[in-house]
């Protein structure tokens, strides 16, 4: 889930997120988390495994996130959750936009992720 879209959960009355909702009552909810790591691939691994950059090894962009590395979206899914995943990735290395092969995509059941970094060789020619 975006951070953008969080201010309209837990019982919005405008927009109502049921299943949102659900899962904060039966759970956990954290009202005031902080990122370890102020880079966007670092941070995304962090979230995804619950484990430190030092210890996943992605520690700066453009880096891989391992195939090995158990994320949140396994444990999900083992225990009865569906699971999807919308939205830029940017754990699979390259600068440059690409697909995520069903093999990269950590055990997200229904992925409709990119892999888009920050690599635009043409600049503003690349928009239009």
């Amino acid at each position: 889930m975006a951070s953008s879209s969080l201010w309209v959960s837990y019982g919005d009355p405008v927009v109502r997120t049921p299943h949102l909702d659900r899962l904060a009552e039966q759970g956990v909810r954290f009202k005031r988390c902080y990122a370890s790591n102020p880079v966007c691939s670092p941070s995304r691994a962090i979230f995804q495994t619950g484990r430190y950059a030092h210890q996943t090894g992605l520690i700066q962009n453009n880096l891989y996130l391992k195939e090995e590395e158990r994320c949140f979206a396994e444990i999900f899914s083992e225990n009865g959750y569906a699971t999807g995943y919308i939205g830029k990735w940017h754990l699979d290395g390259s600068q440059k936009p690409g697909f995520v092969t069903p093999g990269r995509r950590q055990g997200w059941q229904y992925f409709e992720g990119f892999n888009r970094g920050y690599y635009y060789p043409k600049g503003a020619k690349y928009f239009k």
